[in-house]
């Protein structure tokens, strides 16, 4: 019960719900092949979920072609159908018969009544705060904040239409409703647990509306979580849903509008994380409770988990008292010590709601529209624009965000190698003119010192025959002399040299 598409997502266009929905359905096979590795070692088999209805059912109600399932529950299944006569997708929920507690037909009740437009009233309500909205100088966020009715289609804004409920004796009963995107928590999740401030003001005041919308309309939720917001899609993929009725219960009477009385001891309804204090303690669900549970979701959102997640899981026993006992323990400011003041301010004030006190909508709203304005600036003309749509607007073929990095990534390395091509063709160019140059300057200094040993080659021979000349003209005077000296002077003259 927690989305309507459960594992089924989309978004601006055809290429987005696709895509999305590979990525989602890739990580949950993922988790579960993880998980079946663990069971195998324990010696246990596993057994892939297949549709109950699927093999007997091709055509529902003689409309409905049956296309695939979505998701499954202990309630039911949830399919995929498209309707031959509108020529749009549905999806379809179907519960058994042997299921507990049915409430199928009860959602079916609820969704129809807060489809159900009341004349002048709710119009000169919406009127009244879109007045007041003025203070923000921008109608895109006045829209944001105020707009319960879609003016153009007379639709509610961001409540599901029903379009059927039926039975099948002895087997199942089902109910026909829009087919929509994913949920906050696959969003979430895609994005690895990580949204901006302005995205979650912007779900923030949102989902605020939908819940002032349903509280209005005289009903709780009873069980907010992030599954159960999801966004539109196409056209309508900017605007948060609110699903799954299943638990809700009116707190004032249709007729009268007298509140419903104080009770303790109730049983607790709804999630455990995020789950009031007051709900886990017994006391009746009202308004405040619905209003506190959105704020857990809202910190898990900006902070990805809250103090008590892990608390008591290790044993198994005793989780949600664990869990109370942590959340009594953790004041406000210590559970918003991370994030902006207006988070903190939010718990201190509907702390102080009383039973059947109505919560102030507008203040809480405008607390996450000042927020939202000191980091957005209205003057640039941005687009408001969820993190997840901001890196495929400009795309036809959407791709997750990991192949978005791995494909830059490798864009990058082709770069890289061409320009280092290009470098090494530049460089060993540039060597080769240089080892040309280096050695044409070679060539002229070897040139240039063979000149100079010719050149001292040939002194040396002059200077030799120079030097064998002069010997020579020694010589022939010394013979002179013998000729003509005694036989003492000759021995000296032979023994001096």
């Amino acid at each position: 019960t927690a989305a309507v598409v459960a594992g089924h997502h989309g978004c601006r266009n055809a290429g987005t719900v696709e895509q999305i929905r590979k990525e989602s359905t890739r990580k949950k096979k993922k988790h579960h092949h993880k998980k079946s590795k663990s069971k195998d070692k324990d010696g246990k088999k596993n057994k892939t979920k297949k549709s109950v209805f699927s093999d007997e059912i091709f055509i529902l109600n003689g409309n409905y072609n049956i296309i695939k399932l979505l998701g499954y529950g202990t309630f039911g299944e949830i399919m995929l159908a498209f309707d031959n006569s509108s020529r749009h997708l549905r999806a379809i929920k179907f519960e058994f018969f042997a299921a507990k507690n049915a409430q199928l037909k009860h959602e079916y009740s609820i969704y129809e009544q807060l489809n159900l437009l009341e004349d002048k009233s709710s119009q000169k309500k919406v009127g009244k705060e879109q007045n007041k909205s003025n203070q923000y100088h921008s109608e895109t966020l006045s829209k944001i904040m105020y707009n319960y009715v879609d003016s153009s289609t007379n639709k509610i804004i961001g409540i599901p239409k029903v379009y059927l409920f039926d039975t099948v004796e002895g087997k199942y009963s089902y109910m026909v409703m829009d087919f929509l995107g994913p949920s906050l928590n696959d969003l979430f999740q895609l994005m690895e647990k990580k949204f901006s401030l302005q995205t979650i003001c912007m779900c923030a005041m949102q989902m605020l509306c939908r819940l002032e919308y349903v509280h209005e309309k005289g009903f709780i939720h009873k069980d907010i979580k992030p599954e159960n917001f999801v966004t539109g899609i196409d056209e309508d993929s900017n605007t948060i849903y609110i699903i799954d009725f299943g638990l809700s219960q009116r707190y004032k009477d249709k007729k009268t509008g007298a509140h419903i009385s104080y009770k303790e001891k109730r049983q607790m309804v709804g999630t455990v994380r995020y789950a009031s204090i007051n709900t886990q303690i017994g006391i009746e669900q009202s308004r405040r409770d619905d209003i506190e549970a959105l704020g857990y979701v809202l910190v898990y959102l900006a902070l990805g988990r809250l103090p008590w997640m892990r608390v008591g899981k290790e044993k198994g026993k005793g989780h949600p008292a664990k869990v109370l006992e942590k959340k009594l323990i953790t004041p406000p400011e210590i559970l918003c010590k991370k994030l902006p003041r207006q988070f903190a301010f939010f718990f201190q004030y509907l702390r102080k709601l009383k039973f059947e006190e109505r919560p102030d909508y507008n203040m809480i709203k405008s607390l996450f529209c000042e927020l939202f304005l000191s980091k957005f600036d209205l003057a640039k003309n941005e687009m408001f624009s969820f993190d997840w749509f901001k890196d495929v607007n400009d795309k036809d073929d959407i791709i997750s965000r990991k192949d978005d990095k791995a494909k830059s990534s490798l864009n990058e390395i082709n770069e890289n190698d061409e320009l280092n091509n290009l470098d090494k063709m530049n460089d060993s160019s540039k060597i080769i003119q240089e080892n040309d140059e280096v050695s044409n300057e070679d060539k002229k200094n070897d040139e240039i010192k063979d000149n100079l040993n010719i050149n001292n080659i040939k002194e040396d021979e002059k200077n030799k025959n120079d030097e064998n000349s002069m010997n020579n003209n020694k010589i022939e005077e010394k013979k002179e002399k013998s000729s003509s000296g005694s036989y003492g002077l000759i021995k000296s003259d032979l023994n001096n040299k």
